[in-house]
């Protein structure tokens, strides 16, 4: 059956955010209002699927000049299907995605599959198209994630941090304060790393009035001062580490360990994952062993986010 493409429209809002809670892969950082709150800095060229009246799948997406990004503003952002998904149709859907780009002057396209443990089934059959349209992998960061149904592992360094941590009775509470959070964010990365936060704290305080459900910010607290932060992100069936920042005086407290600890053993023990995020650099060449050493002495294994380049004949 054919395929029709449409590119995204402000009428097409309300179908798209129906279909994302709905979809087999779709993160809540698919809705629209989570997408849009940057629409300064990215040109939208998200496309919606149909086979005759039907919505079948979604590609969050934008431009720039002749490239077109699945999605730029997005850590990932690849074909989020609804659960009767077929590999056939998914093959049609890259075909239509080939031709929509050629009629309109896009020339590659950078695709960033949804990983797999954002998929509440199975759903790579996006995978197998960009293999058979010729798809090259052309990034591959590494990223770290704690399976949470499986038990909590912790290595000795974990340990001794966390007995530090509550040695120095450090207190972990839900946070509001992401001006000071970010404030503590913009001078450690600074200091380590010469870079500043992708956000800043009125964005995440816009978006958190958003989704009160999915953002939230937990802090650890020495003496009533803030000594270390998490934000996370809340999807089904993942939680993400959005942010972690402590000041020097955490780091010696184990102002992390408190509230990793109290994340994995309090909220969110009826999840399955929970993730850190990648620890590499330089589009994925180089990897920064201390980070993901500490990620994993929490138990944590990897699992990789690629990035594909698709070239339009």
């Amino acid at each position: 059956m054919e395929i029709y493409v449409k590119k995204y429209e402000k009428s097409d809002r309300e179908a798209w955010n129906r279909f994302i809670p709905e979809s087999k892969n779709g993160p809540f950082l698919f809705d629209r209002n989570y997408m849009e709150y940057h629409s300064d800095r990215y040109t939208d060229n998200s496309l919606l699927f149909y086979m005759e009246d039907d919505l079948v799948a979604l590609l969050p997406a934008n431009r720039d000049d002749g490239t077109m990004y699945s999605h730029g503003g997005l850590t990932f952002g690849g074909v989020v299907s609804g659960f009767g998904m077929r590999t056939a149709t998914m093959m049609s859907i890259f075909r239509s995605i080939l031709d929509y780009s050629k009629e309109n002057g896009i020339r590659r396209i950078i695709y960033k599959p949804v990983p797999r443990i954002y998929q509440k089934i199975n759903s790579e059959e996006d995978l197998y198209a960009i293999y058979r349209v010729g798809g090259k992998l052309i990034r591959r960061d590494l990223a770290t994630a704690v399976d949470l149904k499986v038990g909590l592992s912790y290595n000795s360094q974990r340990r001794k941090s966390l007995k530090r941590a509550m040695k120095n009775h450090l207190m972990v509470e839900r946070s509001h304060d992401f001006r000071g959070f970010m404030e503590l964010g913009e001078r450690v990365l600074k200091e380590k790393y010469g870079v500043h936060p992708t956000h800043t704290y009125k964005e995440l305080e816009f978006l958190e009035s958003r989704f009160p459900d999915n953002i939230k910010l937990y802090n650890s607290y020495k003496d009533g001062r803030m000594v270390a932060g998490v934000l996370v992100y809340e999807n089904p069936e993942v939680v993400h580490a959005q942010y972690e920042f402590t000041s020097d005086l955490g780091r010696k407290c184990g102002a992390l360990d408190i509230i990793y600890d109290f994340l994995f053993n309090h909220l969110y023990v009826n999840r399955k994952y929970f993730s850190f995020g990648i620890s590499t650099q330089d589009e994925g060449q180089t990897l920064n062993e201390g980070l993901v050493n500490f990620k994993e002495g929490f138990g944590g294994s990897s699992f990789v986010q690629d990035f594909y380049e698709i070239g339009v004949p």
